[in-house]
C-alpha cells in the first residue's frame, strides 16, 4: 500500500510539472533549458507556417555597446549599415533553410583610409557551434538557432599591402581549435582594427520577400520603419526573455509576419 501511494505522488508531481513551461530541470553544469556555458538560443515566430524557400528570415545584432538597435531602415550603404555588427540569414534562397552567418565589417583600403561597411560571410566553425531546429514547436511558426557566442568575436579581414610577401600558408583552422604555427616568419598583413565588443547586445528581426523587406520586430505595429523598438541584453547574464511583437494589420505573405522572439542565454 505504502509502494503504491508513493507513485501516485510521483506521477502527480511529473504532471504537475509538466503543466509549467519547463519540463525537464537544468543539468547540473549547463545553463538554462540545458544550454551549455557560453551559448545563446534564438528563436524566431511568425504568424503564419514559416516559408523558407520564398522569405528570408533575418536576426541580427550590435554586439558594440553602442546601445543603438539594428534597425530595418539603416542596413543599407547608404546608412552605412549603422549598428549592424553580425546577421544570421534563414532561408529565402528557394533551396537550403539553413543559417548563414555573417559579419559587418569597415575594411582599410589601401591608402590607408575605412571604406564602406560590408558584409563577409562567417565560416570554418564547427556543426556544433550553430544548430538549427526548422520546426522547434512542432507547429512549423517557430525555428530555433543555438550558437556559441564566440562566433561573435570577429573575423577581421585583412588590410592590403603594396607588395605582400609570398609564403606558405597555414591550414585554415575551425574556430575553436588550436590554430598551427605559421610556417614562415615573413611579415603578415595587419588586420583591420576589430570592432568594439561589447557584453550589451542589442537585436532586431526582419523577413524579406520579394527583394524587399516586409517586416520587422515592433511593438507599435510600424514593422520596417519603427525606430523605437529596443530589447538590448546582457550576454554576462542568465536569462530566458521572451517577447510579443506587433505587425502592421496585413503582411504578405502571412508567412513573413513576425509574431515573437525568445533569447535564452548561458553565460
Amino acid at each position: 500500500m505504502i509502494r503504491k501511494l508513493s507513485l501516485l505522488v510521483l506521477a502527480a508531481s511529473l504532471i504537475v510539472t509538466a503543466c509549467g513551461r519547463q519540463v525537464t530541470p537544468d543539468r547540473a553544469g549547463v545553463g538554462p533549458g540545458g544550454l551549455n556555458a557560453g551559448f545563446l538560443q534564438i528563436k524566431f515566430r511568425t504568424a503564419a507556417p514559416l516559408d523558407f524557400t520564398n522569405v528570408a528570415y533575418v536576426i541580427t545584432f550590435n554586439t558594440t555597446g553602442s546601445g543603438g538597435t539594428p534597425y530595418a531602415r539603416n542596413g543599407n550603404v547608404a546608412n552605412n549599415y549603422l549598428d549592424y555588427s553580425y546577421q544570421i540569414i534563414v532561408g529565402g534562397n528557394g533551396a537550403l533553410a539553413g543559417p548563414v552567418l555573417y559579419q559587418y565589417v569597415t575594411p582599410i583600403t589601401g591608402t590607408g583610409q575605412t571604406g564602406p561597411k560590408q558584409a563577409q560571410q562567417v565560416n570554418g566553425y564547427f556543426p556544433s557551434q550553430l544548430q538549427f531546429n526548422a520546426n522547434s514547436n512542432g507547429l512549423n511558426t517557430e525555428f530555433t538557432i543555438t550558437i556559441d557566442r564566440s562566433l561573435f568575436n570577429g573575423n577581421y579581414t585583412p588590410a592590403p599591402t603594396a607588395t605582400p610577401t609570398v609564403s606558405p600558408s597555414p591550414t585554415p583552422t575551425p574556430v575553436g581549435a588550436t590554430p598551427s604555427p605559421t610556417p614562415s616568419a615573413s611579415p603578415t598583413t595587419a588586420p583591420t582594427p576589430p570592432p568594439t565588443f561589447s557584453n550589451i547586445w542589442a537585436w532586431n528581426f526582419f523577413t524579406v520577400a520579394g527583394g524587399g523587406t516586409v517586416d520587422a520586430f515592433s511593438v507599435t505595429g510600424n514593422g520596417p520603419i519603427d525606430t523605437n523598438f529596443s530589447r538590448p541584453f546582457d550576454i554576462t547574464q542568465t536569462f530566458d526573455l521572451p517577447y510579443n511583437a506587433t505587425s502592421l494589420p496585413a503582411i504578405t505573405p502571412a508567412s513573413a509576419q513576425i509574431s515573437g522572439a525568445e533569447f535564452v542565454n548561458a553565460p
